[in-house]
């Protein structure tokens, strides 16, 4: 079922890029690469977090709250990274910062000196800063296709509630 994107519409965009396991990069907009998109959204069978039935008020592993999109990516960064039990190479206090709630993550990314690009891959963590709400959003990027300018994203609470969904934003008319 295709719905309207309001929220990338309203949202400064920016996509921290998980090249290797070891090797982050950030953009801090992307703008017009997401204008007057559409979102396509299932929830996918295959959730991987081992943590979708945990309580949201108490920290995962990583710091972050249970089943909030930072303690998803958070997972799917540290499986990436081949750390699925201690020491993780991903958490809240990475690099001596505070993560926190993804309206961070973008400053924490360039204060550890990851690269700056907005090139959607595999493996990248895209990221929305919301003006209004100051709180932010990320999600895993699936899978990019170049050719019709697709993104597949894995993602938590959005656009349900502590939830798993596979959404799909595609490049529209401006």
């Amino acid at each position: 079922m295709k719905i309207p994107n309001p929220r990338l519409a309203s949202l400064n965009c920016a996509l921290l890029t998980l090249i290797t396991a070891v090797f982050l990069a950030v953009s801090s907009t992307c703008g017009t690469l997401y204008a007057s998109d559409t979102y396509n959204t299932v929830i996918h069978k295959d959730d991987d977090y081992p943590y979708k039935n945990s309580d949201i008020n108490v920290r995962c592993p990583y710091s972050f709250y249970y089943r909030e999109c930072t303690s998803f990516v958070a997972w799917r960064m540290n499986r990436d990274a081949g750390t699925t039990s201690e020491p993780y190479f991903f958490t809240n206090t990475m690099g001596g910062g505070r993560w926190s709630n993804a309206h961070n993550w973008a400053a924490n990314a360039d204060f550890l000196k990851f690269d700056v690009n907005q090139t959607p891959a595999k493996g990248a963590i895209a990221h929305w800063y919301d003006h209004e709400s100051g709180v932010g959003h990320v999600a895993y990027v699936d899978s990019y296709n170049s050719a019709n300018n697709t993104i597949v994203i894995h993602e938590y609470n959005y656009p349900r509630g502590h939830t798993f969904a596979r959404n799909e934003l595609r490049k529209g008319e401006h």
